[in-house]
This record gives structure tokens, C-alpha cells and sequence, in this order.
């Protein structure tokens, strides 16, 4: 309920300092498209996604599958590995 602190704190918080609960929800809403996209783009990790996304990585998962997007389930071969860590 990071939009909520913001608001009854204002300046304590970031994007849009002291902005009303919903133009945090807003900002949080626009920024989980950024996020999900970054993952569907091989940016970010599944966990990477989930630690902004603020939720489990189960739960992450079960939004991904929800979207359509594959989930990717690990690393293939050395390729991908250097990938991620890379992004890591």
C-alpha cells in the first residue's frame, strides 16, 4: 500500500510526492505495464519482476499467464545464463 503512505506522508515517497491515492495507483498501474513489458522483452527476471511488482513470484506468474506471456521456467544454455546475469 505504497500509494497510501505517500499520500498521508507526503514527500516521503516517490513518484508524484504527495499525489492523491489514486494518481499513486495510477502511477503503479502504468509502471506494472513497464515492468511486464521489460520481463515479455528478457530486460528483467521473473524475480527481478516480482520485487517490483511487490508480490510473491508465484503471483507474478500467475499475472504473466494471465497477460498470455510465457513464463520462463530457467536457463536453456549458456547463452541465456550470461543474459541473466546480465540483467540481474
Amino acid at each position: 500500500m505504497v500509494w497510501f503512505k505517500t499520500y498521508l506522508n507526503p514527500g516521503n515517497g516517490t513518484p508524484r510526492e504527495g499525489g492523491t491515492p489514486l494518481e499513486s495507483i495510477q502511477d503503479w498501474i502504468n509502471n506494472c505495464d513497464i515492468w511486464i513489458d521489460s520481463y515479455r522483452n528478457n530486460e528483467i527476471s521473473l524475480s527481478k519482476l516480482a520485487e517490483f511488482l511487490g508480490i510473491s513470484i508465484e503471483e507474478s506468474k500467475q499475472i504473466l499467464v494471465a497477460e498470455n506471456i510465457e513464463v520462463k521456467l530457467g536457463i536453456l544454455n549458456k547463452a541465456e545464463l550470461e543474459e541473466e546475469i546480465k540483467n540481474a
